[in-house]
């Protein structure tokens, strides 16, 4: 029997969930407008996010090939004000997840954190933490 894949990109795959939802979070227009990306965007006055993978565990039972991600959005603007705004966005989506089709390999979140005020230097940034559970490909 060949073993069923437990593990995912699961920045990757949460940057792709993140920058799909173009109808509500992502866009002009949108709270997080310049979507997800790898790394950090600088001189943009557009809010962003960052996805880091803090910790995470393979399945919860072999019935059960799913990974656990624990991911953190850094979500950062020009203002105060618009990284909260942002950051309230991605918290709200995240606890709008609920396995249902349409998330590809995201099935659910599960802790979100509420956004919480972490500045980056003198840049402004809010942290909105979740664990994912993932389905690998």
């Amino acid at each position: 029997m060949i073993p069923l894949p437990v593990f995912a990109d699961a920045e990757q795959v949460a940057r792709d969930w993140t920058n799909s939802l173009t109808s509500t979070l992502v866009g002009p227009g949108n709270p997080l407008a310049k979507g997800a990306i790898r790394g950090q965007l600088r001189g943009d006055n557009q809010p962003w996010a960052e996805i880091q993978l803090v910790g995470g565990s393979a399945a919860l039972s072999a019935e059960n090939p799913d990974m656990r991600a624990l991911l953190s959005w850094l979500v950062y603007a020009r203002t105060r004000e618009a990284a909260s705004l942002a950051a309230t966005a991605v918290a709200n989506e995240l606890e709008a997840l609920d396995g249902r089709a349409g998330a590809g390999a995201v099935l659910v979140a599960d802790n979100v954190t509420a956004p919480f005020w972490s500045p980056d230097g003198p840049v402004p940034r809010y942290v909105v933490s979740a664990d994912l559970f993932l389905r690998a490909t």
